[in-house]
């Protein structure tokens, strides 16, 4: 985007200055805010005892984030319910963003439970649903991260980094231990000005609909050519370029223990999530010029065609019965014969590596 498109603004913070995008990441509502501190009018400062441990972090960073959970930062800013970002103190060309630094920039809710979804399945060899708990959103206290979602930000970010993908760099990760009990959080250490690649944060519409009719090819492509797979969106950066977000639901494929038939689950599992997104999300907050078939556009980059009704087709006959359910017995010829008979899943069957075997 250019920055001739851009209000800019300093954000003031007892740890500097930071030149950002009008109302950046002002993504939390303020009735969910205020409901946040009427629960619990601590700050990180009254939290005792707090033990923090940290991972791969460099003593700079390391310091930050233990500044921030001392209570010892003013100025933040938030980005959903659990992630706050304020300047780096060195370099007001970077912004800090810890993903699990608290419930709307209020402490963790030690004795909550966080229940947003979405599951996270696995489908083993026959196509067979079960669900990874560990990744899925749920198996985290409000305002904070689990061990999974925070060990896999690293690791997944360096992972795709490596492959050659444009990934928002993840510095590291921590834990939280408080009473007993346990919180982790990831540190990412972003550019000012990147903010999320959506409309209402600034994104030319046009822009936004390339890259939701392009999604579905580029979770595939990653799949196809790096062996990870999962779902995810994009930051956009002021030159124009788009890195990937929030990579904690990835995870590797192996045809050891996955077949075509996983694989092209597994796959379609992380497109039928944006798609989702898109239905019940994107099209009643954008809803101006947004039609109700916008709901298979992350679909058109596999399949050109695809129609609303070949997506009802999709839902009725495979993520109804196969990913929503969870069948006690799988015909796997006739789940091979259904993949192959619908556009999409066709298509992902093309494109599933040789190595994966077929049934």
């Amino acid at each position: 985007m250019p920055l001739s498109s851009w209000q800019v603004l300093t954000k003031e913070s007892n740890y500097g200055r930071v030149a950002g995008r009008d109302g950046l990441w002002q993504s939390a509502p303020r009735g969910a805010v205020e409901r946040c501190r009427s629960l619990d009018i601590r700050s990180w400062a009254q939290v005792t005892p707090l033990n923090i441990d940290t991972f791969h972090l460099d003593p700079r960073m390391d310091a930050i984030v233990r500044d921030w959970f001392g209570g010892r930062i003013t100025g933040h800013w938030l980005d959903g319910s659990r992630s706050v970002l304020f300047a780096h103190p060195d370099d007001p060309a970077r912004v800090v963003k810890i993903k699990g630094g608290g419930l709307y920039g209020r402490p963790v809710q030690w004795d909550g439970e966080r229940k947003t979804g979405p599951r996270h399945p696995v489908f083993d060899f026959d196509g067979r649903m079960s669900e990874d708990v560990a990744f899925g959103h749920d198996n985290a206290l409000p305002g904070g991260a689990s061990f999974q979602q925070a060990v896999t930000e690293w690791a997944a970010s360096g992972a795709l980094a490596a492959a050659g993908e444009a990934v928002v760099p993840c510095a590291g990760y921590g834990r939280l231990r408080h009473d007993g009990r346990e919180s982790w959080f990831s540190v990412l250490d972003l550019g000012a000005g990147w903010h999320n690649a959506i409309p209402e944060e600034g994104l030319d519409p046009a822009e936004w609909q390339r890259l939701v009719r392009q999604h579905g090819g580029n979770v595939a492509r990653i799949a196809k050519e790096h062996g990870l797979v999962g779902y995810f969106w994009y930051l956009a950066r002021p030159d124009g370029t788009f890195p990937i977000k929030d990579v904690h639901p990835f995870r590797r494929t192996d045809p050891l223990s996955m077949s075509a038939i996983s694989w092209v689950l597994t796959v379609y599992y992380g497109i039928h999530i944006f798609c989702n997104h898109v239905e019940f999300s994107a099209i009643p907050t954008y809803g101006i010029g947004l039609p109700p078939e916008a709901k298979v556009w992350p679909l058109t980059s596999l399949c050109p065609d695809m129609t609303v009704e070949d997506h009802a087709r999709l839902r009725a006959e495979v993520v109804k019965p196969y990913i929503v359910n969870r069948p006690e017995k799988i015909d796997i010829k006739a789940l091979w014969q259904t993949l192959c008979s619908i556009n999409v899943t066709a298509r992902l069957i093309e494109l599933c590596p040789d190595s994966f075997a077929r049934p």
